[in-house]
């Protein structure tokens, strides 16, 4: 299996587009049920919680480090912020999907990681995808363009997702699709902004950041 390299990225545009900042807030406020806000409310501890525990380390085979220029896109769009000073918490990765011409950009928060946190994530949402698509007449798919990013990190928090890349320290802005508590999260929020919607007019599903309605 080819592994990517610093050439196969070169050659690939950043996917990091620039994308206004969700009110996650206000939207747990207007509504979650009491359920969605206990939990939402856990993992955005663990995702944003002070830093505790050993920083640990995980190897990606498949991934390579961001170009200066893909740094720059990052920054420009807001994903990415120079810092001062370190450590480094987190590890920065670029991950090339080259039938799709880009890459993707991965960060992971060792802190973060390291804690405790154990998914209550049900895949229900791909199943109901999968039985309403095969069952439906008609159908629609979409998704949220550039979901996690659409999640800001608290200023205070963003230390626990400092990175090191061409001799700078940079700090993540946006929510991190490397972080093991995110998907969980991002899937809260899905669920609130299809809950006014789902069941008055048809059926939705969700997952993650992906939706069908029929």
């Amino acid at each position: 299996r080819h592994r990517p390299g610093r050439d196969d990225l070169d050659d690939l545009p950043l996917h990091e587009p620039r994308v206004q900042p969700m009110k996650v807030e206000q939207l747990v406020n207007d509504r979650a049920t009491e359920h969605q806000r206990q939990r939402f409310n856990q993992l955005w501890e663990n995702l944003f919680g002070d830093a505790d525990g050993p920083a640990s380390e995980k190897r990606h085979n498949n991934f390579t480090t961001l170009s200066a220029a893909q740094i720059r896109t990052a920054v420009q769009n807001g994903v990415l912020e120079p810092c001062e000073r370190g450590p480094a918490t987190a590890t920065l990765f670029a991950k090339a999907e080259p039938e799709k011409h880009r890459a993707r950009m991965i960060t992971w928060p060792k802190q973060v990681n390291a804690r405790a946190c154990e998914s209550e994530m049900k895949l229900r949402g791909l199943q109901e995808i999968k039985r309403m698509a095969a069952g439906a007449e008609s159908a629609f798919t979409a998704d949220l363009r550039a979901a996690f990013f659409q999640v800001r990190i608290p200023e205070n928090a963003r230390a626990l997702y400092t990175i090191k890349a061409n001799g700078r320290f940079y700090r993540m802005t946006r929510m991190s699709m490397g972080a093991r508590a995110s998907p969980e999260l991002m899937q809260l929020i899905s669920d609130m902004l299809i809950g006014g919607i789902a069941g008055k007019n048809g059926d939705m599903a969700v997952h993650i950041d992906n939706f069908l309605g029929a």
